[in-house]
């Protein structure tokens, strides 16, 4: 059976069983759906071989969509990427963990950065989402609110992230719009001149975790540039990371210039981003 005639069989027993009219407007001998007529969940019917399974779309957008980043830098970091990312050295909110300081050298449009403090202050992830199954008798918004003030609430409020990139990139104002900026130190500037070991005239003795997603090979730079760009900044990197002994965790497309930094290193996991495979690393030592 092919795609087609699933299609409108599916349009034909569920229009039937909910007595809506669930045409698409390309049978003539169907009348087209009415405004308030028309799905507000779509649901997603798949065949293998004799299994048929249907799905709930819980959501409009993509759930990578956390809602925030309506300044997006020149190849931004998926949000979710960044979240796995961070996950993946072991951040956890800082009730669980204790104090650390999270600095991302390279933070763009701030993704990771904005992530972090979430993470840090114990948000989460799909707070600023419209409630699942909106519109429908299975979404209780009452509840969703209720659950989103819960966890505000008990965030943690303490500035243990820092922000740096050599440009403004709208990392500020995503932090705004996600809640999270008084959260984010931010600086401007090479990030071998940035001072981590203070915050004004206070010295700062926490645990340091670089997490970044540096200038891809090929992609967010270009040709032997790219290269000899990203190599610089990998060692740069490394100088960082070592002069505090810091975990870290990073992610590019080219495994071979992360290991060029010389930083001891394991995979945490692999994925495809923007149309490339990239990989992401983190501390040998990371447990």
């Amino acid at each position: 059976m092919h795609t087609r005639a699933v299609e409108e069989r599916a349009r034909r027993v569920l229009g039937g069983v909910l007595r809506v009219n669930f045409s698409d407007g390309r049978d003539k001998d169907e009348v087209e759906i009415r405004a308030e007529e028309k799905p507000i969940v779509r649901l997603f019917v798949r065949i293998e071989r004799d299994r048929v399974q249907l799905s709930l779309d819980t959501s409009s957008t993509p759930l990578h969509r956390r809602g925030y980043r309506m300044y997006p830098h020149k190849a931004p970091l998926r949000e979710d990427l960044a979240f796995a990312l961070l996950k993946a050295a072991g951040l956890r909110p800082i009730g669980e963990q204790g104090a650390v300081l999270l600095l991302d050298p390279c933070c763009g449009s701030g993704t990771i950065a904005i992530e972090g403090a979430a993470i840090l202050a114990g948000l989460p992830p799909g707070r600023l989402r419209p409630p699942p199954l909106l519109g429908t008798n299975l979404c209780d918004v009452r509840m969703w609110d209720d659950i989103r003030e819960i966890s505000q609430a008990k965030s943690n409020t303490t500035k243990f992230v820092i922000a740096n990139d050599i440009e403004d990139c709208g990392a500020r104002s995503n932090a705004q719009l996600a809640g999270v900026a008084d959260l984010i130190r931010f600086e401007k500037g090479p990030f071998r001149k940035l001072d981590v070991k203070t915050n004004g005239n206070i010295i700062i003795d926490e645990p340091l975790w670089v997490v970044t997603n540096p200038p891809f090979v090929g992609k967010r730079l270009a040709g032997n540039r790219a290269k000899k760009t990203s190599g610089n900044i990998y060692r740069e990197l490394a100088r960082l990371i070592n002069a505090r002994q810091a975990q870290f965790a990073l992610i590019g497309n080219n495994l071979r210039m992360l290991r060029q930094s010389g930083l001891p290193m394991k995979v945490a996991f692999s994925t495809q981003h923007g149309g490339l495979s990239v990989v992401a690393v983190t501390s040998k030592d990371l447990t």
